[in-house]
């Protein structure tokens, strides 16, 4: 059994949020961009690696909201 449950979403109208910018984060981001390149996100990670900041220069027409902060654990 996959754990996993696929959803479909329009996620130009949907506020999406990233957790992460590292390899797996930048995945993400790339394949959400390319089938939805004027998406609302919000990336919140403690660090921004470079090659994610690279692909998200690739969509000029995303609502992108960087917070590079460290994380916070919930009590």
């Amino acid at each position: 059994m996959n754990p996993l449950y696929p959803i479909f979403v329009k996620a130009a109208e949907v506020p999406i949020l990233l957790v992460g910018a590292g390899f797996v984060g930048t995945e993400k981001i790339d394949f959400l961009l390319k089938s939805s390149p004027r998406a609302k996100v919000t990336v919140v990670a403690p660090f921004i690696r470079e090659e994610f900041r690279e692909t998200i220069a690739a969509y000029p027409e995303a609502q992108l909201r960087i917070e590079e902060r460290p994380s916070v654990r919930a009590t």
